[in-house]
């Protein structure tokens, strides 16, 4: 009797050795599809994301004075948010099999991902942009940027109800 009680000891170690490395591998490995698909190559690498990279290029975030180089991810994806992230993957993996294929296609589609966009910045209170701009330490020697980054704060209202068009090219902006 006493051997079956080592064995079932050691069929619980094992499980649960078995379990840590399991785990391990899988932290360690999505800890590495994470870190390479942080980066706009990978982003961009889909044909249909090749458009607005190319009108990212040519924005005030690209070409920044003070040496901020934001990725894809910083501005679409709530840091940390890795839940997030996996759900934009997915959609995204989706979209590039049934998504458009040219120039032409992607400007039909364009306002509804613009709405999309504005909805989720809205409803994170435009989390993206405050990892690197904190409304109230914003200094500026424009008097009017000042008065109305006031007034946000005082309104409650978030980044994406003024500065929108700002990475990608200009869309009509529909409520």
């Amino acid at each position: 009797m006493a051997d079956t009680g080592k064995r079932g000891y050691k069929g619980y170690l094992i499980v649960i050795i078995i379990t840590v490395i399991t785990l391990f591998v899988l932290k360690t490995g999505l800890g590495i599809v994470d870190s390479r698909t942080n980066k706009p190559e990978y982003c961009t690498s889909c044909h249909a994301m090749k458009f607005p990279a190319e009108e990212f290029k040519e924005s005030k975030h690209y070409k920044s004075k003070v040496g901020i180089l934001p990725n894809c991810v910083d501005c679409h994806i709530p840091k940390g948010s890795r839940s997030a992230k996996f759900k934009w993957v997915v959609r995204d993996s989706f979209a590039q099999i049934t998504g458009p294929k040219s120039k032409e296609d992607f400007e039909k589609i364009r306002p509804e991902l613009r709405k999309r966009v504005r909805d989720f910045m809205r409803q994170n209170d435009s989390a993206t942009c405050r990892g690197c701009h904190v409304a109230e330490a914003m200094k500026s020697d424009n008097e009017d940027a000042m008065t109305a980054h006031k007034k946000m704060i005082e309104e409650k209202k978030t980044c994406i109800d003024c500065h929108f068009n700002l990475a990608h090219g200009k869309v009509e902006v529909k409520p």
